[in-house]
């Protein structure tokens, strides 16, 4: 008999005789298995001892592991830069620059890798690109190139110390070469001591963070708590003062005059969009040209053809420090090079300061917000006319030697008795403007030129001292019998600060230091654009008349009435879309289909009066009560506040239930939409539900908030067959995307314990209610999406071609043919009625003889150059 256990073996000799294992020989140079000195490495030899070096034992590679440190030796590395690479690297692009040859190209990185092989030009370029990234260099001319020749040099740049205050050096985590790490600015080498460290303009800007400002939206540019912070002011009374010193003044005329009052394009010629660069760019190169002392920034006269919105931006940066320098001004005392950081970020914040206060006049944000944009921009105006008028006519006021080296010289002249309500720069302890109320039985006193009243805060006495104020240099000629206590103030100690609103609007131009007192605000005015026809404003006054409710609470009543309800039921949505203005409900009913319903994104409907054409829903709201002529002023969008909205309590875009919206702002129109989701979310949980939101007044209607789209519609449909007796001809069925676990086809609601029917009062047969007049046109319903309707046949035309690519093109020819068949028949019925005819080339006209061709095909109409729409 065969042994198959041998025979599958081979060698009957490796067969262990007791248990039948295979047994294999270990190679001749192996070590000992069962030696474990020889696999840790160590070697015996034959007299017991050990080899005196450690790891010559193991003489077969193929039986050690592979370890991490073999893997990374055979890997390619390279050699990481250090500061003498980056100093020679800088040598090379400053001499092939001044030869007139750009960096973005390669050769003079491949030249540069020729001569210093011991980096590959692409990690070159990259050092450089990394290094050179925020520093600004002009156009380089045009001329030949040669490979420059230079060897480094150790310029070692010392670094000025930390900044104390709002602006500092961010620390760097250095990158290097050999390895990643985490940066906060531009990617430097390893420098391992000070005097290898970068120079100060190639490290990142950084503010400390002003206590309570801690938050994204209050450390914007625009803050003005934070700007007073770098500026050493402590209220908004100061921070108008230090703005109305004239070297101030002088240098915001320039920058106003360049970019504040010029209508800057938005793009380029090749479309690009123009924006300003990023703020460390500005304010290095700003500093660089400080440091230079022969900048184009710097120069008195100098041509600006060509600059663009950064080379404004650094002008005004420097000039203000400039000025600023001078003696007896601001920053007379910060001469050293080592200052400019701050003071250069500071005149950005400041510049970055003044382009939202007169960019923005009117635009977005809260009324609060515009009305302090539109007080300081009144503010800047003023003092920019009085400044110009004292350049021409120097004895007509202050001279140009104001400067307030600190604002506790002036703070006597800002503080005022009894602040009385009116147009002025509000509170300090915010950004938007606070407002003050006076005391009852307190009376403004008018104020002199350059005066300001001392005494008690209770009362103003008739025999009240005054005391002269030298608007220009802020300084306060003391009166021999004057008051001064001893901090140097020579106001009582029952005087209070000016923290209320302080008017600067001033009609008369002779008055020179009156901006800052308090003051009745004028009578706000408003421009109406001058109409062409019907006199200023008169087209748009049908809005407040009789004539124009009337006309739109018949649309209202027409519509309601179509869809089987009255206008004042308030238990269901009535969502009619714009597609849906002319269309029949009766028809709709007999084809809707829940995965035919409109989204909540095509078109809302319209109302238009004279022209003038807002939403279905707003113009509810607008028409539920007698207006005043302001209220069509916020209507039309002409007021200084931002216009009321259309709100819906229900939730739903396109309903048209006169008790689902109300008018309101729109700020809190937007607040509503967490009552939505808090709905959505009790219902998904299937607890008890409220009928109403605690939140609004008037509430949110949570149920109907809860529901979905295709939910509205199928209880507004259901709500139509109830009411002429029918029902749906196909029974909705609950989509499988469906979010809740049940799925709302009538009233009431089934997840709502205080959801009602209809009442039979509330509810109108389409036929027996207010009827629409004839139709001018004939409407198409859409074959094939069931629900879209169209009065004009190039519209739908247009649907059929680009909507409904999955229908075959032989069905959407024959719905061409029949619908221009329709048409047809509709211009002849125009002709023979009314006399009106139709162009011979009116383009609609010219595509129903085409269609009447025998050769009509698909192909001519891909050809038709027809208005496309997306609505769904």
């Amino acid at each position: 008999m065969d042994n198959h256990l041998l025979a599958a073996v081979g060698d009957p000799s490796l067969i262990d005789a007791e248990d039948g294992e295979e047994i294999l020989p270990l190679p001749e140079e192996a070590p000992n298995p069962f030696d474990k000195l020889a696999f840790r490495g160590l070697t015996v030899r034959d007299d017991g001892s050990l080899f005196d070096e450690v790891g010559s034992a193991v003489d077969n590679d193929r039986l050690r592991r592979a370890t991490d440190s073999d893997l990374r030796s055979a890997r390619k590395t390279r050699a990481p830069f250090t500061p003498d690479d980056d100093e020679l690297l800088a040598q090379w692009m400053e001499t092939a620059r001044r030869q007139g040859v750009s960096d973005t190209g390669l050769k003079v990185f491949q030249d540069l890798e020729a001569a210093y092989p011991h980096h590959p030009h692409l990690s070159w370029r990259g050092r450089w690109y990394r290094l050179g990234q925020h520093r600004a260099y002009g156009t380089p001319p045009v001329g030949s190139y040669t490979p420059p020749t230079v060897t480094p040099r150790n310029l070692a740049v010392p670094v000025p110390p930390p900044q104390s205050g709002f602006l500092s050096s961010t620390p760097l985590a250095v990158q290097t070469s050999s390895g990643p790490s985490t940066v906060t600015g531009p990617n430097v080498a390893d420098h391992k001591g000070p005097g290898d460290a970068p120079p100060p303009h190639f490290r990142a800007v950084a503010y400390d963070v002003p206590k309570g400002r801690d938050t994204p939206s209050k450390l914007q540019y625009s803050s003005e708590i934070t700007l007073r912070k770098l500026l050493n002011v402590d209220s908004r009374d100061e921070l108008a003062g230090w703005l109305k010193q004239d070297w101030v003044m002088d240098v915001y005329i320039e920058y106003a005059e360049c970019v504040l009052d010029v209508d800057w394009p938005t793009h380029d010629a090749s479309g690009t969009s123009i924006r300003r660069s990023m703020s460390k760019y500005t304010i290095n190169n700003a500093i660089e040209a400080l440091r230079s002392k022969k900048s184009r920034y710097l120069l008195a006269d100098v041509d600006k053809a060509g600059w663009t919105l950064d080379d404004h931006d650094i002008r005004y940066i420097v000039q203000l420090i400039v000025a600023g320098r001078q003696p007896g001004r601001a920053w007379e005392r910060r001469q050293s090079d080592a200052d400019l950081p701050h003071l250069c970020a500071v005149g950005y914040r400041l510049a970055a300061w003044l382009r939202a206060k007169c960019d923005s006049s009117g635009k977005g944000g809260t009324h609060v917000e515009r009305e302090t944009i539109f007080r300081w921009l009144k503010f800047l105006s003023d003092h920019r006319a009085r400044r110009l008028q004292q350049r021409q006519n120097p004895s007509s006021g202050p001279g140009s030697s104001n400067s307030f080296s600190s604002f506790a010289d002036v703070a006597a002249p800002l503080h005022v008795p009894n602040p009385q309500p009116g147009l002025g720069l509000g509170t300090d302890d915010a950004d938007s403007p606070g407002y003050l109320t006076a005391d009852e039985g307190e009376s403004g006193t008018e104020l002199d030129d350059g005066e300001t009243l001392q005494g008690d805060v209770g009362g103003s006495s008739p025999d009240q001292s005054r005391r002269p104020v030298d608007g220009g240099k802020g300084v306060v000629n003391e009166p021999a019998d004057a008051d001064v206590d001893s901090t140097g103030s020579s106001l009582g100690e029952d005087s209070r600060p000016l923290s209320g609103p302080v008017d600067v609007v001033d009609d008369d131009d002779d008055v020179t230091d009156k901006g800052l007192l308090p003051r009745l605000p004028p009578v706000p005015t408003y421009s109406v654009a001058t109409k062409t026809a019907g006199g200023i404003g008169e087209l748009e006054a049908i809005w407040l008349m009789e004539e124009g409710q009337a006309k739109f609470r018949e649309l209202q009543r027409t519509l309601l009435a179509k869809w089987g309800v009255s206008s004042s039921q308030t238990e269901a949505c009535v969502l009619v879309p714009n597609m849906w203005l002319h269309a029949d409900p009766t028809h709709l009913l007999g084809v809707f289909k829940v995965e035919d319903a409109p989204s909540n994104t095509v078109d809302r409907l319209k109302f238009a009066l004279n022209g003038k054409s807002t939403s279905f829903a707003r113009a509810t709201a607008w028409f539920a009560r007698p207006r005043r002529g302001i209220d069509l002023d916020n209507f039309l969008g002409q007021s200084l506040f931002a216009a009321n909205q259309g709100s819906h309590l229900c939730h739903q875009g396109h309903c048209i239930t006169p008790g689902h919206i109300t008018w309101e702002p729109a700020d809190d129109n937007y607040a509503r939409e967490q009552c939505q989701v808090t709905a959505k979310t009790l219902r998904s949980y299937q607890v008890p539900f409220p009928a109403t939101c605690n939140r609004h007044n008037p509430p949110c209607l949570l149920a109907h908030a809860a529901l979905t789209t295709e939910e509205a519609y199928c209880v507004q449909f259901a709500n139509l067959s109830r009411a002429i007796g029918g029902s749906l001809a196909n029974p909705p069925r609950r989509p499988s995307d469906h979010p809740f676990s049940t799925f709302e086809v009538g009233l009431p609601l089934s997840f709502c314990a205080t959801s009602r029917e209809i009442s039979p009062d509330h509810l109108t047969r389409p036929d027996q209610g207010p009827q629409p007049g004839r139709a001018r046109s004939p409407v198409f319903y859409c074959l094939f999406c069931k629900v879209r309707t169209y009065k004009s046949v190039a519209s739908y035309w247009t649907h059929i071609r680009d909507e409904h690519s999955v229908v075959p093109q032989a069905a959407r020819l024959q719905e061409i043919r029949r619908t221009a068949d329709v048409w047809s028949a509709y211009l002849d019925d125009q002709v023979e009625q009314r006399g009106i005819g139709t162009r011979r080339n009116d383009p609609t006209f010219v595509k129903l003889q085409q269609i009447q061709q025998e050769n009509f095909d698909w192909d001519v109409v891909t050809s038709w150059k027809l208005r496309g729409f997306r609505e769904r």
